[in-house]
């Protein structure tokens, strides 16, 4: 029977672990081995939906954290000039109740594929993507509905957050690990600390990072496999110039010539990456052409270089060692997948030991929904690549290289079908591809911006501009109630919480 759980690493995964497994899993004793990460990599700052729902679960209401990390609201994510330049592709974090447009389960994208090849064309982005001009257009947020709303935040003060929070429940142990003992059976037995101790425990997660201390991973490179495109970012922090204009609620991920960048706007600065692959980009360039795109506001001396092979564990979980974090898999920043799949991670392992008992069926089981995670992961942010019409090194030899994915494909056939309306209850059906986080509204809302035809059923005009008139009055009803997010975020520090 498992009594003590030692978690390894001292970066946002060990403690968001830490954090969890102290308020859900109070059987068990749990240690935390600390400075085996002493320069945590920090620019992890973009959260998915499960964020806020997560933090809750750990015991720490909105007003315990929100204030100490920085902590900005993101209602989805904006990538210009994915396709070519000055086009745009709005990836808001769907409520899917906004698509529906009546009680058949009709969507908006039925009625703008009705009216799109008329003779008065909707625009999709102003018609299909609810709160499309608030939010983009204007900085501004809407609150009213909370499923649809995370945060950005500071990676590195979310760690100390949630150590200060957990310290107490925990046995903190400030040392490196020098060596890792194990049985005849590969399981470890026991850690050998710098500090001189020796430390044993039933169970260990490993969350030190991309140096994987308690494992020998088998990963797989998911560039030479021809599945993924980048593996390396300069990064560092930008001071706002004009903050109201640049606290945007929403990240922006521009593509350039050497790949793409990262913007995310956090309370006091902004963190920011230029992702590139370093076989066709030198990191000096790299880091040059960082500090132009920024004209200059960023000294390219001062950059933080991340190198990483894109791939996953085969065996995340294997014997008595999970790995949780950058140590279990890692694709690229894309779409801020990080501090999202630790959650999912963290959840799936804490249901796993919560009878202080495992066996080969559990482990199995944990590792094949981990793995369906990252394969969902890896399909979505490849299709971001797939119609690149930029004439550089880099995307000449994405456009060389692509392939499309089985996924893709479904999706792309799917939205061909004037037969299928796309209402909410994708969200329920048994899909060939069940997605572990991507829904199929997230894939057909990228598809149809960056060129792929959106066939719909046909409708009457009468029926048609009566949708079009109650989906334009409710915009205007909430760009109405939207508030300017600067503004909103002065308001959240001041304890007027969500």
């Amino acid at each position: 029977m498992l009594k003590e759980i030692t978690i390894v690493g001292g970066g946002s995964a060990a403690w968001m672990t830490a954090a969890f497994f102290a308020k859900n899993l109070k059987q068990y004793k749990l240690t935390v081995i600390d400075k085996e990460t002493p320069s945590p990599i920090g620019v992890g700052e973009g959260t998915l939906l499960n964020f806020i729902d997560f933090m809750f679960q750990c015991g720490l209401e909105f007003k315990d954290w929100f204030p100490d990390v920085d902590a900005t609201l993101k209602s989805g994510i904006l990538f210009p000039d994915w396709r070519e330049e000055g086009t745009k592709v709005w990836h808001p974090f769907p409520n899917i109740n906004d698509y529906r447009v009546d009680e058949e389960g009709n969507s908006r994208f039925d009625v703008w594929g009705a009216r799109s090849s008329g003779s008065v064309p909707i625009e999709f982005r102003s018609f299909c993507l609810p709160e499309y001009e608030a939010q983009v257009l204007h900085n501004k947020i809407y609150t009213g509905q909370k499923t649809n709303i995370t945060v950005n935040v500071n990676a590195l003060k979310l760690a100390s957050r949630l150590r200060e929070y957990v310290k107490d429940r925990v046995t903190y142990i400030e040392s490196d690990v020098v060596h890792v003992h194990r049985n005849e059976e590969g399981n470890v037995t026991s850690l050998s600390l710098r500090n001189g101790n020796e430390h044993s425990s039933d169970f260990f997660i490993d969350c030190t990072g991309f140096k994987s201390v308690l494992k020998e991973p088998k990963r797989v490179d998911l560039i030479k496999s021809g599945r993924l495109f980048v593996n390396t970012a300069v990064a560092g922090t930008v001071p706002y110039e004009n903050e109201s204009a640049e606290m945007t609620p929403f990240a922006i991920c521009p593509a350039v010539d050497q790949g793409w960048v990262w913007k995310i706007p956090t309370q006091g600065r902004i963190g920011s990456g230029l992702v590139f692959n370093r076989d066709i980009t030198a990191v000096e360039d790299a880091k040059v052409k960082f500090s132009n795109y920024w004209n200059g506001r960023v000294n390219p001396d001062d950059l933080k270089v991340i190198d990483w092979t894109p791939y996953y564990e085969n065996s995340i979980w294997k014997g008595n060692v999970c790995s949780i974090g950058l140590s279990a898999g890692f694709m690229e920043p894309l779409e801020s997948t990080g501090i999202g799949g630790t959650i999912e991670s963290i959840k799936a392992l804490a249901a796993s030991l919560q009878e202080r008992f495992y066996d080969y069926k559990t482990i199995h089981e944990y590792n094949t929904n981990m793995h369906l995670f990252f394969e969902d992961v890896i399909d979505f942010i490849a299709m971001h690549y797939s119609e690149p019409k930029h004439d550089s090194a880099f995307w000449n030899w994405v456009r060389e290289s692509y392939a499309k994915t089985d996924r893709q494909l479904f999706y792309e056939d799917f939205m061909k079908d004037p037969d299928k309306g796309i209402d909410t209850t994708m969200f329920n059906q048994d899909y060939v591809y069940k997605a572990k986080v991507w829904s199929p509204l997230q894939w057909i809302l990228w598809l149809a911006q960056i060129g792929y035809p959106l066939e719909r059923k046909g409708f009457s005009s009468e029926y048609v501009d009566a949708r079009i008139h109650e989906v334009q009055a409710h915009e205007r009803k909430l760009f109405n109630e939207s508030k300017p997010h600067r503004d909103f975020i002065k308001s959240l520090n001041k304890g007027q919480f969500l």
